[in-house]
């Protein structure tokens, strides 16, 4: 019976220094913050001092119990220590207990100590453990009221099972305390204790184990826990900064668009003022050469185009300073394609220049929107191509622009595209291609795009980017048309 009872001593020594291993990390993790991680580990630390002595204890003594060590007295002294600290700690999971609580606690475990020491002396087994058992059922109790009260503040699965073990705790202790009473038979030596008896003992020891292992699981619950709130804030606190940053972003935009259009407006006074005066010296060359009767073809015609191209800056400024200022201005239709041939023989000239080819596939029809507008976006648009193409060496491949125009259908829209095989864009780029001041040009200003978009979506047009197959950048171009506007 010694054997039986040092080797259940020591194997569940052993299992409580694996507990208390395996607790470490979060022991460490809570030392300055948390009373109860501190009340468990002084719990499980003096069960394991408890299960040492009571071994040691066991493997030493003669076999008259009377005549047993004083190991058997620090041995409860310990046992009851441990399960005053599991007291103190479920009572933790509620409030923290008072210092002065501690102070009374600990005066409690050691006068226990010495009485204990004192029932040594008396060799009466059975009466020693009826005290015992009586002072522990009492302590559990209080433990099970303890832990009900906590679950109303926190539903763990992990204190519903140490609920449920200390409940049976306290059944076992209850148990023996019985069986105990209940002998008849004095016990003497060591060899006298029921077999019974040890059982439950053993049981005992399990579900204490047990109890030690659930608030185990309870930290790691709690850590679980905690890491995802800690996520949840942190996603909380990159959206917070997301959007501080886009609300940045638009008041730097606003910022910047609002003096985009003081500017705007000042350029537009100052051009305006020149581009009258030239308007004027035009009007005043051709009466001067109506007088003289001077009617020469060959300066008609340069004076019809810069009459022309006068008349065009004047609306082109005139487009600027509203788009800017955001002034509205009736809806007007233009011919697609005397719009698109007319920007494609400005850009001629320069093409040529630069060893480009340029394929058109045109169309006739009526579209909403102004003119000199439109021409603005597709002038940007084959500029930023040519631009583009400047880059490439024309000695590997041929440099080639492609503006199209098609109707959509089944929809009330022309489709037109400009593209190029030129170097392309990156795709990080696409989602702030249309954004205002932004470009990747040396000598750009990040308007042109802008621009393009603003003025479009004025007359419910749409732009968009991608790349184009076999390289380079495709622009497709959405159109309204108008109502049977479709000539050809």
């Amino acid at each position: 019976m010694r054997q039986l009872l040092v080797f259940v001593f020591a194997l569940f020594g052993l299992l409580a220094v694996g507990i208390l291993t395996s607790a470490l990390p979060y022991l460490r993790s809570n030392r300055d913050e948390a009373q109860e991680s501190r009340l468990w580990a002084a719990s499980i630390a003096f069960w394991l001092l408890c299960l040492v002595s009571f071994a040691v204890g066991t493997s030493v003594t003669p076999d008259a119990i009377k005549a047993n060590s004083i190991i058997f007295t620090l041995a409860n002294t310990f046992f009851m220590g441990s399960v005053v600290a599991q007291t103190l700690f479920c009572r933790a999971l509620l409030k923290p207990a008072s210092y002065k609580l501690l102070i009374c606690a600990s005066i409690f475990v050691v006068l226990l100590g010495g009485y204990y020491e004192y029932l040594r002396g008396t060799g009466d087994f059975i009466g020693r453990v009826i005290e015992v058992a009586v002072v522990i059922s009492a302590l559990y109790f209080l433990q099970l009221i303890y832990l009900v009260n906590s679950l109303t503040l926190n539903s763990s699965v992990q204190i519903r099972l140490l609920l449920a073990f200390t409940f049976i705790e306290l059944l076992l202790v209850i148990l023996r305390l019985i069986f105990v009473a209940t002998q008849s038979d004095p016990v003497l030596t060591l060899d006298d204790i029921p077999l019974a008896l040890i059982a439950i003992l053993c049981g005992n020891l399990l579900f204490t184990a047990l109890s030690y292992l659930t608030m185990v699981g309870y930290w790691a619950e709690s850590s679980a826990a905690s890491q995802v709130r800690i996520e949840a804030e942190s996603g909380r606190v990159r959206d917070l900064l997301n959007e501080r940053e886009a609300l940045l972003r638009s008041v730097l935009m606003l910022n910047r668009s609002a003096t985009a259009g003081v500017l705007s407006a000042s350029i537009a006074h100052e051009l305006n003022q020149p581009i009258g005066a030239h308007k004027i010296n035009l009007f005043t060359l051709k009466k001067f050469l109506a007088d003289k009767n001077l009617n020469d073809p060959d300066l008609n015609d340069p004076l019809l185009r810069m009459e022309a191209d006068n008349e065009r800056i004047a609306e082109i400024i005139k487009s600027l300073r509203s788009i800017f200022l955001h002034e509205h201005n009736d809806l007007e239709t233009t011919g697609l394609r005397e719009a698109l041939e007319a920007v494609i023989s400005l850009s001629r000239k320069q093409c040529l220049e630069n060893g480009i080819l340029v394929h058109t596939s045109l169309i006739h029809a009526e579209v909403i929107g102004r003119q000199v507008e439109l021409q603005q976006v597709f002038l940007n648009l084959i500029n930023n191509a040519i631009h583009a193409l400047e880059l490439v060496d024309g000695s590997n491949r041929t440099k080639e622009i492609w503006v199209s125009a098609s109707k959509l259908e089944p929809s009330n829209f022309i489709r037109v595209y400009v593209e190029d095989n030129g170097p392309g864009i990156a795709l990080d780029r696409a989602p702030t291609l249309f954004k205002l001041f932004n470009t990747n040009k040396k000598d750009g200003l990040g308007i042109g795009l802008w621009l393009s978009h603003q003025i479009l979506g004025r007359t419910g047009a749409r732009i968009a980017f991608s790349p184009r197959l076999g390289g380079g950048s495709s622009f497709e171009i959405l159109i309204p048309l108008k109502r049977d506007g479709l000539i050809s």
